[in-house]
């Protein structure tokens, strides 16, 4: 199935060069042995909460910890915390490679282009970093990469069972999930309204199964019914407060919590509350509101990051000539190649543009844009691959290592 309805560039099949996708892998596994190497120590509070919630939960199948859903949790201690965990998550890092690669050949059918991609993922610093911090970054994007690939292969329950475990690794992706859903089966592959209401069912009886035992937890946890977290209503405040100037979400420097804690002990109470605050301030200072939206979406995209800890040069200009380079080129290619491509290509585009508005609306980071980045590398694979076929000396090159 060619979901484009382009075929390959040239009308030919493709022919495979010297390079494979397994020297590409070998490539990025030894990358990121070096960001071990140099990145391997680093401790983020997020992630030392993952790992103390794993603990609890496996401990006494309960949690006090209300802010995240519990799958990447468990993960820490399947894999065994420490070294073993990240050792773990570099292997989810080369299947998100891998991902990348048959993404790009199923949406484009262009091999050269699906080996660029590929070794654009496996140097990507980005992609290097989240393997090995112990962050929920890497497992959600290959959830929600192979949930992708599955659903633009038309297998809709093994899709519905990646997107509702990407969900429960973080629960931003909820209220699009059954969006996408219906988006494949009637816009990308042409099928019925009723073929869409079938696999739309589908979805919520893989939903209801595979969030039961979250929803039984939470309902021994809080004594009523929580469907996701409790993390959205600090989250929606954090950004949405008088203290907020930089549209990011560090308690103390951009929120402070403590009123709103203090009056609310139980954490749905809280939570609600949160909310409530939230929106009280938005429709107090609507002026206010917008311009913040503008200045998380200039900080949700920002070409480096915003932390004074990663403000050398060398972290400016690594994040210039890996993100930067490849945004640049993704844009060129919604310009000039995006023609004809833009029913296939709906999804993709869909995600982009609401994890944007959440974190506009919310609070932003580099971090948080992550899910859209092995996008962002496909589309830029895509104008590589079609420049080096102008150049005759070039294309002979990438013939030889990369196919045709």
């Amino acid at each position: 199935m060619d979901p484009t309805g382009a075929g390959s560039p040239t009308g030919e099949v493709s022919k495979g060069g010297f390079l494979t996708l397994w020297h590409v892998l070998a490539f990025g596994l030894l990358c990121r042995f070096g960001g071990l190497v140099v990145f391997g120590r680093t401790d983020f509070v997020d992630a030392r909460h993952y790992r103390e919630m794993g603990r609890e939960l496996v401990a006494s199948g309960q949690t006090d910890n209300f802010r995240y859903m519990p799958l990447y949790p468990l993960w820490t201690q399947l894999t065994g915390e420490g070294l073993t965990q990240q050792l773990a998550d570099i292997l989810l890092s080369l299947v998100l490679i891998w991902l990348i690669y048959q993404l790009v050949q199923v949406l484009f059918q262009d091999r050269r282009a699906a080996l660029i991609a590929a070794i654009i993922a496996a140097m990507y610093p980005h992609f290097i970093f989240y393997a090995v911090v112990g962050l929920t970054e890497t497992a959600f994007a290959v959830l929600l990469c192979a949930a992708l690939l599955l659903l633009y292969r038309e297998r809709y329950a093994a899709g519905a069972v990646l997107l509702v475990l990407a969900i429960l690794v973080r629960p931003t992706l909820d209220p699009l999930a059954p969006v996408l859903i219906i988006v494949f089966a009637c816009w990308v592959h042409r099928h019925s309204v009723n073929f869409a209401i079938g696999r739309l069912a589908l979805y919520v009886l893989v939903y209801v199964v595979l969030m039961m035992p979250w929803w039984v937890h939470n309902y021994q946890a809080y004594g009523s019914f929580v469907r996701l977290s409790l993390g959205d209503g600090i989250v929606f405040y954090s950004g949405n407060n008088p203290m907020n100037r930089s549209g990011g979400g560090i308690h103390g420097v951009d929120v402070d919590m403590a009123a709103i804690d203090s009056e609310n002990p139980d954490p749905v109470a809280r939570n609600a509350a949160a909310h409530d605050a939230a929106r009280a301030y938005i429709r107090d200072n609507p002026g206010r509101s917008v311009e913040m939206m503008g200045v998380k979406l200039v900080r949700f995209w920002r070409l480096w990051p915003y932390a004074a800890a990663y403000q050398g040069a060398a972290t400016i200009i690594a994040s210039l000539l890996s993100y930067g380079a490849v945004l640049a080129l993704a844009v060129w290619f919604l310009i000039a190649h995006a023609k004809g491509r833009w029913r296939p290509l709906s999804p993709v585009l869909l995600f982009t543009a609401y994890l944007t508005l959440v974190h506009i609306v919310t609070i932003a980071s580099i971090r948080y844009r992550f899910p859209i980045e092995p996008f962002l590398i496909a589309f830029a694979a895509v104008v590589l691959a079609a420049w080096s076929r102008r150049w005759p000396q070039l294309d002979r090159a990438a013939v030889r290592w990369l196919g045709s």
